[in-house]
């Protein structure tokens, strides 16, 4: 698995070592007192305080079946000269942090993630492939594998055992070996993050000069990320913990995952950033966004004013209107169109991308042209392929955008056109007649961003590609964007609709 390649050589020859020596009876009585007294009994009806209790009686004879049952191996799961009670200390440290500071110019967050039946997700396949791939003996392997895959259940439906349950995938609740297994598991997501924290995607937390930089800590199967509260490192988290969700089995449950901010993190900034990261904002944090909007100290404080704060490097505000991309109504598609000039190799790029009301991708072209006279022959080219691309899909209605406000305004008029390129006017109202419904208006270019950076894409194509069901790396990011500003544009449209309370 690709996905797991950084892990190679964790585990040394010492540490190996060190897993297969032999057990001893002293390891037995002293794991046996650490297990909590009124656990969920075994199969022979016996909770942990029995055998604590009456330890000298059955002690002999239950060390030497244990002893049996290992053979040899040792497993140490602890970190010498630390404690897990460390990792909370220094939780408490940075969240105090957080809701004290109250300068700079940056504020940050905490991100805590809720792992939707983080042990009953977990394949026994990915587990050990975690193993190997960390450098464990086979021999390790095996017994810990044999540990984990040899649970059985059966249910009592009037006091009668039912048949036999054999489960594929999972680890045990109450398992005192469960935790470190899931935190094998989780040891990519770290390596993400640490990779990702080198090269400066993400920032961590420091408490103050001299003290550590600390980007993540982990309990067992809850986490905890540190970062900036701003889109960019949102945006990495967001994307390193899809890449993990779907190389670990795993899902992380958005409406109970908890976030932090920093005291002079806006309570505009923390509700935007809890909706584009697709976390569930606190009713808090909405209410007071609210009475800031409706009462707001400054008699010319408007919506557009914080909205202008949050995307001021985003460009979403151009003269108090929105210029972000916004999806269709149910049941009409739109397609986005815009093209680029290759000066060096002579050539065009145009890129085209059609898309539905939830903002899925439906078609993603890249097309290469041959050099064009003008400007107003690209873009007029690039309504005429999206078009010919369109239309053997049967599209009943049709929204266009272009951001060449002089071509959607000779497309709209009723009069033909006198310039060199009338011919190619004249197919593209000739074809847009075919669909039922189909509409054209001009978009600023910042509402156009993926056809964009399709038109660029273009540059390496040989003649035209098309993608329909896995769309191309370089899109998937401002895909993503669209569509949850998509929805924080839909929360504004809602807040601004609610009459002022008095």
């Amino acid at each position: 698995m690709e996905f797991l390649t950084a892990l190679n050589g964790r585990v040394t020859n010492e540490m190996n070592a060190e897993l297969t020596k032999p057990f001893m009876a002293q390891e037995v009585e002293e794991a046996l007192h650490q297990v909590n007294p009124t656990k969920a009994p075994g199969p022979d009806g016996m909770a942990p305080i029995f055998f604590q209790q009456y330890w000298s009686t059955v002690g002999g004879s239950i060390t030497a079946a244990v002893l049996q049952a290992l053979n040899d191996g040792h497993f140490s799961a602890f970190v010498l000269g630390r404690i897990i009670s460390d990792n909370i200390l220094v939780a408490y440290e940075i969240i105090h942090f957080l809701r004290n500071k109250r300068r700079g110019k940056e504020g940050y967050m905490s991100l805590k993630l809720d792992m939707s039946k983080a042990y009953d997700r977990l394949e026994w396949s990915y587990l050990e492939k975690v193993m190997q791939q960390m450098g464990f003996q086979d021999k390790w392997i095996q017994m810990i594998m044999f540990c984990v895959t040899s649970v059985s259940f059966s249910v009592l439906i009037n006091g009668e055992p039912t048949s036999t349950i054999f489960p594929s995938r999972g680890i045990r609740q109450g398992d005192p070996l469960s935790p470190y297994l899931f935190l094998l598991c989780t040891e990519r997501l770290t390596s993400l993050l640490n990779q990702a924290t080198q090269s400066g995607l993400l920032s961590g937390v420091k408490v103050c000069r001299g003290a550590p930089l600390i980007n993540y800590l982990l309990f067992a199967d809850d986490s905890l990320i540190f970062r900036m509260a701003n889109v960019n490192e949102t945006l990495v988290v967001h994307n390193l913990l899809e890449t993990y969700e779907q190389a670990f089995g795993q899902k992380i449950n958005r409406e109970k995952t908890a976030m932090v901010f920093s005291a002079d993190v806006q309570s505009a900034t923390r509700a935007y950033l809890c909706i584009f990261g697709e976390f569930k904002p606190s009713n808090s944090v909405i209410e007071q966004m609210m009475v800031r909007f409706w009462w707001g100290k400054k008699k010319e404080e408007k919506m557009i004013h914080w909205m202008c704060k949050i995307f001021k490097s985003d460009a979403i505000i151009r003269k108090n209107r929105i210029t972000k991309w916004s999806p269709p109504a149910n049941d009409v598609l739109k397609l986005n169109v815009d093209g680029t000039i290759f000066h060096k190799q002579g050539a065009v790029g145009v890129g085209l991308v059609l898309r539905d009301s939830k903002g899925e991708v439906l078609m993603a072209v890249s097309k290469k042209e041959l050099a064009m006279i003008d400007s107003y022959e690209i873009e007029l080219l690039e309504v005429l392929r999206g078009m010919q691309f369109c239309l053997p899909m049967g599209i009943h209605e049709l929204q266009i955008e272009c951001d060449s406000l002089l071509v959607v305004q000779d497309i709209q008029a009723s009069t033909g056109s006198s310039s060199l390129m009338g011919h190619i006017l004249q197919d593209v109202k000739q074809l847009m007649q075919r669909v039922p419904k189909c509409s054209i208006q001009h978009v600023f270019r910042d509402s156009n961003v993926v056809a964009h950076k399709l038109a660029k894409l273009a540059l390496n194509v040989q003649d035209v590609n098309v993608w329909c069901d896995d769309i191309p790396i370089s899109i998937k990011q401002p895909i993503w964007v669209d569509k949850q500003l998509s929805c924080l544009l839909f929360f504004i449209e809602m807040v601004h609709m609610m009459p002022p309370t008095y």
